[in-house]
């Protein structure tokens, strides 16, 4: 004769939802543990989201601040383009007057005059550049 207890259906019924919780707890530990995230944030925050939130409006405005530098840094290399292209014109039309007026020749003189008017068109071209449909070079003041 067999003197042990046998398993009723309540026990077993007791065991199945043990281990179903068990399996859940598991999986949710699992997943917190491979993306560094808790599963429950509003039981960490005792049901009060507003620090959540908080961060969330603060990481919001970081991607604008960093989407405004963005557009600044790009403004001002091409501000930085069109000054180079103005340094350079410039320092060209500079040296050609200083040869022409150490010859003292009609020759360069003429030239020159010739050429001067490009190169000071190539200038006013370069300060009259845009960038995102406004002008680089002009204002109010």
């Amino acid at each position: 004769m067999l003197n042990a207890p046998l398993p009723d259906l309540a026990s077993a019924l007791r065991l199945q939802s043990q281990s179903q919780t068990v399996r859940a707890n598991l999986k949710q530990a699992s997943q917190e543990l491979t993306t560094g995230l808790t599963a429950d944030v509003r039981g960490l925050t005792n049901g009060n989201l507003a620090p959540v939130f908080n961060i969330d409006r603060e990481l919001a405005g970081i991607d604008l601040v960093l989407q405004d530098l963005g557009l600044a840094g790009a403004r001002a290399a091409s501000a930085q383009t069109a000054l180079g292209v103005v340094a350079e014109r410039g320092n060209t039309l500079g040296v050609e007057i200083m040869d022409a007026a150490s010859r003292g020749d009609p020759i360069s003189r003429d030239s020159l005059l010739n050429t001067a008017p490009g190169i000071l068109h190539n200038i006013v071209g370069s300060l009259n550049t845009q960038f995102a449909g406004q002008s680089l070079f002009s204002g109010t003041e």
